[in-house]
């Protein structure tokens, strides 16, 4: 049996701020899943934006009708006419086309995804987090569609606002606790989403943690900042629940010196969780994720039952080791909810991880690391679990032995949430693990690292 190479190249891992955990391979039943999602979400998407539209051309009418009196504009009859247009576009239990998107998304899983697709998509996996997937898709759609209806019209915030004040006459002082023949125009005067930035604190509190082999204990401060979208709108999100999306993409960690091979490069792509407030239904959760990295047979388990105590969750598909010989068992995730208290939040995090190696001159003609025309072999994007609450990993079979290798529990701190509504995330911290075995260049390393927000 081939023996296995540990080494400093295992520092390019975790130096990622949200890591991969483990890369998710194309499948026909993938495939499904993902038309299967794209065509709920679109179609919700466009409902939304048709209703946008709808409350549009009222508003013009009005204004136009007025000019043509010499008068000031009556909406009256524009406001109820579009509440009729966004209740039938939006809501969760309403028979809106929203509506009847959730139950086709919710009906995809077991049989078109399965929890591993849902993963490989990004999305949270029912058998722990429920509905919050098919919520956080429709939220987005939502989203996006208010985002796309200011940028083609911009004054669209107006319109809004206008038919949220009906009946009131045009002019005269508008409060919140008014009555108004549009109530879903009141919720429209603010965005359903929210950008948030978590500033990396330093000294220990974001830092990735590394052990392999040959080499011991390897850490390091991640410096940078990432953005996520908290959303709160139209009952989509449970009650007391924030939804987390999609966030701003782009490199949010500095790049990070390999020392001796180059440099690890981050890029953040889209991310979908919670934030759970009081009342919230939202778990804090415990998770723990093991790979063996030389089964007996190709079996995606291996011998990680017993460290993860009991049947996986969901495990990425056993494969061929390319690099020593024999196989690799699948990356498995067992999840724990333990209570649902203020401030528990949890985000799948998909990233992109790119190596350029100057050993390989592969900077590029700028010579900087992470920009456009550096040469290296692209990665493949995939997610990795962030929580308030603790992240374990174990890889057996470690550097072709016959002992486990342990890394962690690490664990996060709440956010608080008298704080979100002012983008405060301050001592909020998220935690993660991972493993990764069988690389080119690190071989088998287990990973943790915690986030904390300044």
């Amino acid at each position: 049996m081939m023996s296995r190479r540990n080494g400093i190249g295992a520092l390019v891992a975790p130096a990622l701020l949200f890591s991969l955990s483990m890369a998710h391979p194309a499948s026909a039943a993938l495939d499904k899943c993902a038309k299967a999602i794209e065509s709920n979400g679109t179609k919700a998407e466009a409902a939304i934006l048709k209703s946008f539209q709808a409350c549009d051309a009222e508003f013009r009418k009005a204004v136009a009708a007025g000019l043509k009196k010499s008068l000031p504009p009556d909406y009256s009859a524009g406001a109820v006419k579009c509440q009729a247009a966004l209740a039938k576009a939006i809501g969760i239990g309403n028979g809106s086309s929203m509506d009847k998107a959730k139950a086709s998304l919710d009906k995809l899983v077991p049989g078109t995804c399965t929890q591993v697709d849902l993963l490989g998509l990004g999305h949270l996996p029912q058998v722990t987090f429920g509905d919050m997937w098919s919520r956080a898709v429709l939220m987005s759609s939502l989203n996006v569609a208010f985002v796309q209806e200011i940028a083609l019209v911009r004054d669209t915030p107006n319109m809004f606002q206008t038919f949220a004040c009906t009946p009131k006459v045009p002019g005269s002082t508008c409060l919140p606790s008014d009555a108004t023949t549009c109530a879903a125009c009141k919720t429209l005067t603010k965005s359903p989403c929210y950008e948030h930035s978590c500033n990396y604190l330093s000294s220990g509190s974001s830092a990735f943690d590394n052990l392999t082999s040959g080499v011991g204990d390897i850490t390091g401060n991640l410096i940078g900042a990432s953005t996520f979208s908290l959303c709160n709108s139209f009952g989509i999100n449970p009650t007391g629940t924030y939804l987390v999306i999609g966030g701003t993409t782009g490199n949010g960690i500095s790049p990070i010196v390999v020392t001796g091979l180059g440099f690890a490069c981050s890029q953040a792509l889209g991310a979908e969780g919670y934030v759970n407030c009081p009342g919230g239904s939202g778990p804090l959760v415990n998770y723990k994720t093991c790979q063996d990295s030389n089964p007996a047979t190709k079996d995606q388990v291996g011998g990680c039952g017993t460290f993860l105590g009991g049947t996986p969750d969901a495990c990425t598909a056993a494969s061929d080791d390319t690099v020593n010989g024999g196989f690799n068992g699948g990356a498995c995730t067992k999840y724990s909810a333990s209570g649902t208290p203020a401030g528990a939040a949890f985000v799948n995090n998909l990233t992109q991880l790119n190596v350029p190696l100057t050993v390989l001159n592969e900077l590029g003609a700028d010579n900087q690391p992470c920009t456009d025309d550096d040469t290296e072999a692209r990665a493949q994007p995939a997610s990795l679990g962030l929580t308030t609450g603790t992240a374990t990993v174990e890889v057996l079979s470690f550097g072709n032995g016959t002992d486990p290798q342990d890394n962690g529990p690490i664990t996060g701190a709440p956010f608080n949430c008298g704080n979100i509504q002012s983008s405060n995330l301050s001592g909020a911290k998220i935690a993660g693990a991972f493993p990764a075995v069988s690389q080119p260049v690190t071989n088998d390393a287990t990973v943790t690292f915690t986030i904390g927000c300044q």
